[in-house]
């Protein structure tokens, strides 16, 4: 029955953002959209020119080549998560334009140029699997732009349903409940577009329903429990790293269900598919968009750590529609403006779709020497 009602509303969900929302209707579409492209075209791995942002932050700029018409990603529309859903009901006045790459004839453009921008190394390549399978299969059987995004969308919604009747059957207890968080609107929205949130929720679900099932036990978990365990736990770092820490429940796990040596298997198994994999890319190729100082804003929270925390404590304990100072400005759950832990870590970037934590975001702070943007209230 909870497989029944996880996939009837979301299918009905998905259905209809994927018609009535432009697949460039999301937040950051100069990243989620042209990071898939990368993948399906095989050029998430290539080369990278280093320089420095306006705010002294060293970034890697990364081109990428192909047809205009997706390149250019035309019709995009930059906004919140609430803003695309609402659009879902009242209408996508940039769906038309999106649509119009069909009747404009295909040329050979490298972005970004002078005009458009890409952010395709923001995050680990295979986070775009879902989304880069459909866009692939699309392309082969040569349909029109705008369907190919959305047969991207399609895929990335097949794979979310089959991860989360996986975390549904793993899980021991609260079946009924894992399949109503799993469909809530905002989270069937970034399922069913080309963002990598939908993704997210499906393998921290993943994780939570096998640590949960790990405990209900009365054996010690096999290898390959552990196994399992550990690449989920390398997943969500690779997505976005923050949410990985929901693995740490594992270690807390008792022994009469997994032993030391176990708990040591797991850690070793994540720690070697993130250095060996993660690491190398995030070295060499992966880049963060950034709105301050960043290395001024670690060397200053470093200084001041407890106050740091305390600022931070302090913000998420404000409700996120509240406008808290003039330099910050949250708007039906995402949060304008820049500072210094971003959802990714210590970034300082934007928060635009409002799904990640925002720490001390473009928040003005007594923290001597942390510098965030104004953006006004």
């Amino acid at each position: 029955m909870q497989y029944f009602i996880f996939l009837v509303l979301f299918a009905l969900q998905a259905c209809m953002f994927i018609v009535h929302v432009g697949p460039l209707t999301i937040p950051d579409p100069d990243m989620h959209p042209l990071s898939t492209y990368a993948l399906a075209t095989g050029q998430s791995l290539n080369p990278v020119a280093k320089g420095k942002d306006a705010h002294g932050n060293t970034v890697k700029q990364q081109s990428i080549e192909g047809d205009s018409r997706l390149l250019t990603i035309p019709g995009f529309a930059n906004v919140l998560i609430v803003e695309s859903i609402s659009r879902a009901t009242q209408g996508d006045s940039s769906r038309e334009t999106q649509q119009s790459a069909d009747d404009v004839m295909a040329d050979h453009i490298v972005v970004p140029d002078g005009t458009h921008t890409n952010r395709s190394n923001a995050y680990f390549p295979l986070d775009y699997l879902p989304q880069a399978i459909g866009l692939k299969i699309a392309m082969l059987v040569n349909l029109p732009p705008y369907a190919q995004w959305q047969a991207a969308r399609i895929s990335n919604s097949i794979l979310y349903a089959i991860m989360g009747c996986f975390a549904i059957a793993l899980l021991p207890r609260w079946k009924s409940l894992m399949a109503l968080l799993l469909v809530i609107p905002p989270v069937a929205f970034v399922a069913s577009s080309l963002m990598i949130d939908g993704m997210i929720v499906a393998l921290s679900a993943c994780m939570v329903a096998a640590i949960a099932a790990a405990a209900e036990g009365k054996r010690l978990i096999s290898l390959p429990h552990t196994a399992v365990l550990g690449v989920l736990a390398w997943a969500l770092a690779c997505e976005k790293l923050p949410y990985a820490f929901v693995a740490v429940a594992v270690l807390f796990l008792p022994s009469a269900v997994m032993t030391v040596r176990r708990k040591l298997e797991f850690v070793g198994i994540a720690a070697v598919l993130t250095g060996a994999l993660y690491l190398p890319w995030s070295v060499l190729f992966g880049s963060s968009l950034a709105q301050v100082d960043v290395s001024h804003n670690v060397s200053v929270a470093l200084s001041h750590p407890i106050l740091t925390i305390g600022k931070n404590s302090a913000f998420h304990a404000v409700p996120r529609d509240f406008c808290l100072s003039a330099d910050l400005v949250c708007r039906n759950g995402g949060c304008f403006g820049v500072g210094l832990v971003g959802s990714s870590g210590l970034y300082g970037e934007a928060a635009l779709d409002g799904s990640g934590d925002t720490g001390l975001m473009g928040r003005k702070t007594s923290i001597p020497g942390l510098r965030s943007r104004n953006s006004g209230c």
